[in-house]
């Protein structure tokens, strides 16, 4: 089915004290079209469409006719192509006057013409009120001969003298399509700093709504506030260069010389800018002027304004996203780094360091651009216990490239990335410079290939002997581990080991393991003699016992478990009561926390905020052992130990310790009423240690 054209015009009619004009347009002010002239196309051939005619105030209709005549559109060639109604206040009038429809002809009325007469006869209608009378015309028109451009209805009064003729634009013939003008943008990413520079190219396509003789058409080209247009701007007209004319601040260029019949206006904008620009965002905004009338205009996004920060794209060689790994796998991923040119100046540096992940040395090899940067890093050595999966990685995954010229936009590189058996989740990347502020991006995704369940125990007191909490280690899939696979179980405290007289090992999936046999160390090794064969495989170790020594010192031992040496689990399995360290562990979404196996309840849980651990004020200084103090007038907190005081104010930046400032990662804030602070800039003040679970979402605070 066809779209409906619905269209307004109003038309005024003279004062009632003369002989009155049928329709009279007292100024063309008063005539429009409703919502804009509507766009057509050739292949209509029997559109409705309404005019209506206001009829003025305290005005009337009589005896009378009144010429129509379409330009660039014809009838449609059906029965009664055009029929009438009159409204007053909302309702149908049904008596009062006679209206008839005849051509000049005064043959019936059936299509294929361009012209028609209405002729007004019978009673005098008198509009005495404010609510003025509408005559709906309503039109079946043909456009299938029409040519692009304007279609014009032009209405005449020809009964009466001194009436203002009036020509009105009912609607847009577009072709076969209708079409809008079109910008098209090069890059709407494009930076500049506020120094200017040449932002992206944009081509305004589409003139289809130009009128066809050029010296009727103007575009208007303005930009945003605060830029203009420099000296060095280009612009061509079909591919021909051209020159426009500006205003007196450049921020406004004007083309004429253009119709219906070109193509495009290719702008390639140096820009200029004030000295209290803002960052953000450039817009340019193209108008379309025909005979001194909007007809139609347009904004785009050119580029923006910003400072030397880079924008950061990171995606999987050959794919749009980073990538999703296991542990242990490797991958390649695609690093871009954009900005302006202060962002990369010559022999300029710029430091990234993974975390999460490992990255292989000289891995990381530059696509763009070619022999002007270099890759700057140390490495972990090629000894085997700095291997992993065989493969020499980046000493703490950091490297470094160096700028070897200057004026690049961009720098794009290859980076091989190895995923930590121990890791899960979101592998990040930090990127800095001396002239720009540090920022982070993700730049992988690691589904760990096991889940590892490992209670931490308390033992009474030294010397002792005691059962631990079952250990539990579940596959991620069927297979992850096959025959001849072996793990280790470790502790890291040498005056602390296992005792596994009254320990058994079982396996869920139809995986088969050795019996467990304990190495020089008292450590613990099991082997698969069979892969799982139904569903992947749990593997309990219940009734573990571990010892201490008289001599122990730390009284907390980590546990660490390996499969084929590499790790795939660390955290606090142990530690003994009555030692002069304290442990407190926090659960990231849990108000419990514990403290030497005590437990407690914090006011709010504990989450993370630009991937650091957030803790309530209360509850961490009870980890720390310190003593607290909230002062809501100033809004800070203050720690304090024997020996040192820490204040955090709130939304800060920087802490004092003993009236040193110092760093914060991220600003101390309130949430549900609770005063949050980050755990590890509090607890490097004090000089305590942290170990953190990624996968059970823990923090344990040892003191």
């Amino acid at each position: 089915m066809k779209k409906k054209l619905s269209l307004l015009m109003v038309m005024m009619m003279t004062m009632s004290l003369i002989p009155f004009s049928v329709f009279a347009a007292e100024d063309s002010e008063n005539v429009y079209v409703q919502d804009g002239a509507p766009k057509v196309a050739q292949t209509y051939d029997n559109e409705e469409l309404t005019v209506v005619i206001n009829v003025g105030e305290y005005t009337s209709l009589r005896e009378g006719y009144v010429n129509f005549k379409l330009s660039n559109a014809y009838l449609a060639r059906v029965n009664e192509p055009i029929s009438y109604k009159l409204v007053q206040s909302g309702k149908e009038i049904t008596s009062g006057t006679t209206l008839r429809f005849e051509t000049v002809f005064q043959k019936p009325l059936d299509g294929g013409e361009n012209e028609f007469v209405m002729k007004v006869s019978g009673n005098t209608l008198e509009n005495k009120s404010k609510d003025n009378i509408e005559i709906f015309l309503m039109m079946k028109l043909d456009f299938r001969e029409s040519k692009l451009g304007d279609v014009n209805l032009e209405i005449t009064d020809r009964d009466q003298t001194g009436v203002r003729n009036h020509v009105e634009t009912i609607a847009y013939q577009v072709g076969e399509m209708q079409r809008d003008m079109n910008i098209r943008v090069s890059d709407d990413q494009m930076r500049i700093g506020k120094n200017g520079g040449t932002l992206s190219a944009f081509m305004i396509e589409r003139m289809d709504r130009l009128d066809s003789v050029s010296s009727n058409n103007e575009i208007l080209i303005t930009l945003s506030d605060g830029v203009g247009f420099g000296t060095g701007t280009e612009v061509t007209l079909d591919s021909k260069v051209i020159t426009p004319r500006y205003n007196s601040d450049r921020t406004q260029m004007s083309i004429t010389g253009v119709n219906s019949s070109n193509r495009f206006i290719t702008v390639v904008p140096e820009i200029e800018t004030d000295r209290d620009v803002e960052y953000g965002n450039v817009m340019v905004t193209v108008g379309y002027e025909v005979r001194n009338r909007v007809i139609h205009s347009k904004e785009a996004q050119i580029g923006r304004i910003t400072d030397n920060s880079p924008d950061i794209e990171v995606k999987e060689q050959g794919k749009t996203a980073i990538p999703a790994m296991q542990s242990g796998q490797t991958r390649t991923v695609e690093v871009t780094v954009s900005g302006i040119e202060e962002t990369f100046p010559k022999n300029g540096y710029i430091d990234f360091n993974v975390d999460g992940a490992y990255v292989v040395f000289k891995g990381v090899t530059v696509q763009s651009p070619k022999g002007q940067v270099m890759v700057l890093g140390e490495s972990s050595g090629k000894e085997a216990r700095n291997l992993v999966n065989g493969k020499e990685v980046y000493k703490g995954g950091e490297f470094t490239i160096k700028l070897l010229e200057s004026a690049n936009r961009s720098v794009t590189f290859l980076m091989d990335i190895t995923a930590d058996p121990a890791q899960s989740g979101k592998v990040t990347m930090e990127i800095s410079a001396d002239h720009f502020s540090t920022k982070k991006v993700e730049v992988a995704d690691i589904s760990s290939n096991f889940s590892v369940t490992a209670p931490m125990t308390t033992f009474g007191q030294k010397g002792t002997s005691s059962k631990t909490n079952d250990i539990k280690i579940r596959e991620s899939n069927l297979g992850t581990l096959n025959t001849g696979d072996k793990l280790y179980f470790n502790l890291d405290n040498p005056q602390m080991g296992f005792d596994i007289a009254e320990m058994t090992v079982s396996a869920t999936g139809g995986l088969q393991l050795s019996k467990p046999k304990l190495d020089s160390d008292s450590n613990i090794e099991i082997s698969v003699l069979k892969g799982g064969l139904s569903s992947a495989s749990t593997i309990t170790l219940s009734g573990v016992k571990v010892y201490s020594l008289e001599t122990v010192v730390s009284g907390i031992a980590n546990l660490e478990i390996m499969v084929n040496y590499d790790t795939i689990f660390e955290a606090p399995y142990v530690t003994i009561l009555g030692m002069a360290k304290t442990m407190t562990v926090f659960k990231i979404g849990d108000k419990n926390y514990t403290v030497s196996g005590l437990v407690k309840q914090a006011t709010e849980a504990p989450y993370i905020n630009a991937g650091y651990t957030m803790l309530p004020v209360r509850a961490l200084a009870d980890g720390l052992g310190l003593s607290s103090n909230w002062n809501n007038e100033t809004k800070t907190a203050t720690f304090s130990d024997k020996t040192r005081t820490a204040v955090v104010k709130l939304g800060a930046t920087e802490m004092t310790v003993n009236g040193v400032s110092y760093r914060l990662t991220v600003p101390a804030e309130i949430k549900n009423g609770a005063t949050m602070i980050e755990l590890r800039s509090l607890a490097n003040a004090f000089g305590v240690s942290i170990a953190w679970d990624n996968a059970q979402k823990t923090a344990t605070v040892t003191n």
